[in-house]
């Protein structure tokens, strides 16, 4: 949030000292998980082919983690298969299995595992298990590191299924011969918090916060502040925006145009100035430390704008206020020879909000990253008005931003610097959020998910990203705080969206577990603006950008909707023409409005589907229905839908693999933006040209009805 933190360990809101203490039960290190689902392996019986002596096998199943002492260790040298297990004595049911090896400093040969599979019993016999998040199995050639930096563990996926044994089946060991293992964790289906339930979860919980964020402001409007109690009586514009990228749902259209008026009618006339905020009683605020405004201000603004289009269809908005975002952008200082955003050296002052206590000097990485984004956006909303000349210009200078920011771009680490001057430090955000946007290069964003994988441990806590590389802090700061803490040392959920799209170029099953990890520590500590377990330190709580910002690229790793370059058709449709079936794919999720309802009252079965020219391997879809608030419980219940796929000729169910019913009864959608609006379904991959929604009864009303059919090939 772009306003200097109180310093201490316990900021603002009376409830932090206890909550950190809880936070601090959860982890003491960088790199540990929030707390997870009961490790069902502690109640099992652990044994094994055989054991080197001071190498028991009771180490698998001792519940600890990340050690080089402690493990288990076969005792037949070069004699293989060797095996190692956990046993009940009832069946358990199980989703999920994590392995981990100890990691030592041996020579490479010694710490790889030449071919180890993970095995369940199913009665009469061993089965390999077939992992849903693209882990191997077998794993060949396991490659253990020297120190604990992730490589060490194998978090495996899959369908819930209900044994009395798990089993590690080894075929090959390491250059001595050997096989070990640290430790074999399992948990059970029916609590595990998976990917797509973690981010449902989150769905609502930004909703939840965005709704306590209002306060009405001195003209009457209802502005959005940055947490979830509305202690604070301003409008910040990258805080608004980072819930209107998120989930602009829990905004809704009109919050969203009045929001976007209140700010930039408060734009500076001598300079065109956008204001870092606005305060309850219509006071603008432009500078947070030093005499100029922070240098990303009008960006997030240009975004809002994008935003607002984006989910409500609305261009009005733009076409309005065009040229004051145009002489926002215009009031960013920038360096002519490579086009970056340039802050001088001999005036001190903040760049991004999100580090607004830092000095950054010379070329400034984030606020260039946002300024080639907004650029993009001007080009395109343009493009959408059909002023190509315009949408032409901003093209260009986006695509000049592009082209200067590789001189930021550090090969030796395969990171991007935070500045060229002063702090020209590793950026862990800028760098992921530069995967995100897609504005690297293949190589280059390959690189970057690569460090950030090698050094997970270092720089995650919780599913929560710290600013610098690990044991690293910012050299030159406009505000002083402890080591550690707020922007210099503190991890955040902010930039989470951005790792999680950098991982999983290299690794689904690490990209989705920090998803996990972030909701699980939400669920059992809150949603602080930062925290740092290891000095109990947290911010700002029920802290709104913390929920809201990571969904975006949650929402992104899948890929792209491929239902919105479809076709879509329906049994019927409204006779008042204001409910299309072309409704359900236009990609706007807007809740109340731009939803498809069938034409004929009580009259079952009612379709509605998608058809595209030629073959789509599909294993995802997601259904959206609207949320109308003033509607009774029984108007918003649909009592029975299927979704299927087209085989041919013939239309047949589609089979989740995620628990998800289908078809689905009894489906209440909320009175407000929770996450229950949607469900998801996750199925092995299918081929067809069309997907439809088949509804054999309809709500109390004896209507029909569907805002969004989302289709996506996640290669998961």
């Amino acid at each position: 949030m772009s306003v200097p933190a109180w310093p201490g360990a316990c900021r603002r809101v009376a409830a932090a000292c206890a909550l950190a203490s809880a936070a601090l039960a959860l982890a003491a290190a960088p790199g540990a998980h929030a707390a997870e689902p009961p490790n069902l392996a502690l109640s099992g019986t652990a044994s094994a082919s055989s054991a080197l002596g001071g190498y028991p096998v009771a180490a698998v199943n001792d519940g600890r983690r990340q050690t080089t002492g402690g493990y288990w260790n076969d005792a037949t040298q070069n004699v293989f298969p060797d095996w190692v297990q956990v046993s009940w004595p009832s069946a358990q049911q199980i989703g999920k299995v994590v392995l981990r090896l100890p990691a030592r400093s041996l020579t490479a040969g010694q710490r790889t595992m030449a071919r180890l599979t993970l095995q369940y019993w199913d009665g009469s016999a061993w089965q390999a298990i077939r992992a849903t998040n693209g882990q191997p199995n077998p794993a060949v050639d396991w490659v253990t590191p020297t120190t604990a930096t992730g490589d060490q563990v194998r978090p495996y996926y899959f369908a819930p299924l209900r044994t009395t044994a798990i089993r590690v089946l080894y075929d090959g060991g390491n250059s001595d011969g050997w096989s070990f293992l640290e430790e074999l964790e399992a948990y059970d289906a029916t609590q595990l918090g998976d990917y797509d339930r973690a981010a449902d979860w989150l769905r609502g919980e930004a909703t939840r916060l965005e709704e306590g964020s209002r306060k009405t402001a001195f003209d009457g409007t209802r502005i959005y502040t940055p947490d979830g109690t509305a202690a604070y009586n301003a409008l910040w514009v990258r805080d608004w925006q980072y819930m209107l990228e998120g989930r602009p749902q829990g905004v809704g259209a009109a919050d969203a145009r009045a929001n976007f008026i209140y700010l930039v009618n408060r734009q500076r006339s001598s300079d065109g100035a956008i204001p870092d905020r606005v305060q309850g009683d219509g006071t603008a605020v432009f500078n947070v430390i030093g005499s100029e405004p922070p240098t990303d201000n009008p960006q997030f603004l240009v975004q809002a704008a994008h935003e607002y289009w984006k989910y409500s269809g609305d261009l009005t908005l733009f076409t309005r206020y065009a040229s004051q975002l145009e002489r926002g952008m215009a009031q960013v200082g920038w360096d002519a020879t490579n086009s970056l955003v340039w802050i001088d050296p001999r005036n001190q002052h903040s760049p991004y909000g999100f580090t607004d206590t830092i000095g950054k000097h010379g070329d400034e990485l984030f606020s260039s990253l946002l300024w080639w984004e907004a650029a993009g956006n001007l080009a395109e909303l343009y493009a959408a008005a059909g002023d190509a000349r315009a949408s032409a210009t901003w093209a260009a200078k986006a695509s000049a931003v592009r082209v200067g920011l590789q001189t930021l771009y550090d090969r030796a680490s395969g990171m991007f610097l935070a500045s060229s001057l002063t702090t020209n430090q590793i950026d862990v955000w800028g760098s992921a959020y530069a995967v995100a946007l897609g504005v690297t290069t293949s190589t280059q964003a390959d690189a970057i998910a690569n460090w950030l994988k090698s050094n997970y441990e270092g720089v995650v806590e919780n599913g929560q990203l710290r600013h610098l590389p690990a044991g690293e802090y910012w050299n030159n700061v406009l505000a002083s705080y402890p080591l550690g803490t707020y922007q210099n040392g503190a991890f955040w959920a902010t930039p989470v969206g951005w790792l999680i799209v950098a991982l999983d170029r290299v690794d689904r099953g690490l990209a989705r577990q920090t998803a996990i990890d972030l909701v699980t520590y939400f669920r059992e500590v809150g949603p602080w603006e930062a925290s740092n377990a290891a000095l109990g330190y947290v911010g700002v709580g029920q802290y709104v950008a913390s929920a809201t910002t990571p969904l975006a690229g949650i929402d992104q790793v899948d890929g792209p909707n491929l239902a919105l370059s479809a076709t879509a058709s329906a049994s019927s449709t409204h006779s008042s023409g204001a409910y299309p079936a072309g409704g359900v794919n236009d990609g706007h999720v807007e809740e109340a409005l731009g939803y498809w309802n069938d034409g004929t009252q009580n009259v079952f079965p009612d379709t509605v589907q998608v058809t595209w020219a030629s073959a789509r391997t599909i294993d995802k879809v997601v259904l959206r229905m609207p949320v109308v608030s003033y509607l009774t419980t029984a108007a918003r219940t649909q009592p029975r839908l299927t979704l299927q796929y087209l085989d041919g000729a013939t239309w047949r169910d589609v089979a989740p693999t995620n628990g998800q019913p289908n078809p689905v009864t009894g489906w209440v959608v909320p009175s407000r933006a929770t996450g229950e609006e949607q469900r998801t379904f996750r199925f092995a991959p299918l081929s067809t040209t069309a997907l439809r929604v088949r509804f054999d009864a309809g709500n109390g009303d004896g209507w029909a009805f569907l805002e969004e059919l989302q289709a996506f090939h996640t290669g998961a």
